[in-house]
C-alpha cells in the first residue's frame, strides 16, 4: 500500500506543469481542465496517472459535497453501495472514451450526478 501511495506522489511530482492548467470559463484549475483525450493518452503512457486524476476528482467532489452544508442540504455518501472508487474510475474512463474532446471536468460532473442519483435512490 505504501508503495502505491509513493508511486502516486512521485507521478504527481514528476507530472508536467501543464497538469496545472486553468480555465477562466469554469473557475477551476488543475487536472480537470485537461480533455478526456489527454487523460486517456496520459493513462496509456502510465496507468498510475489515473490515481493523480482521481485524487483531483475526489477533492473536487468533496468540495461540492461541502457546499451542500453551506446550502443547508445533507451531505451525500460519496461512495454509495456498489459504487466505490474502482467503479467510479471505470465510470470516468467510460465517459472519457465516449467523449475525448470534452474536459475531464465534464466526466467528474457526470460522476457527481451519478452519485447524487444513487443517494436519492438509497433507503433512508
Amino acid at each position: 500500500m505504501r508503495a502505491a501511495i509513493l508511486a502516486v506522489i512521485l507521478v504527481a511530482l514528476a507530472a508536467p506543469a501543464k497538469g496545472q492548467i486553468a480555465s477562466k470559463q469554469t473557475g477551476a484549475v488543475g487536472w480537470g481542465m485537461h480533455t478526456c483525450g489527454e487523460f486517456a493518452n496520459q493513462y496509456m503512457k502510465n496507468i498510475h496517472t489515473e490515481q493523480v486524476y482521481f485524487a483531483w476528482t475526489q477533492g473536487y467532489i468533496t468540495a461540492l459535497n461541502s457546499m451542500r452544508l453551506v446550502q443547508d442540504k445533507p451531505i451525500l455518501n460519496l461512495q454509495p453501495s456498489s459504487f466505490g472508487p474502482e467503479v467510479q474510475m471505470d465510470f470516468i474512463r467510460g465517459f472519457c472514451s465516449e467523449a475525448p474532446l470534452k474536459p475531464y471536468l465534464n466526466a467528474v460532473g457526470a460522476l457527481w450526478e451519478m452519485i447524487e442519483g444513487l443517494n436519492r435512490m438509497a433507503p433512508n
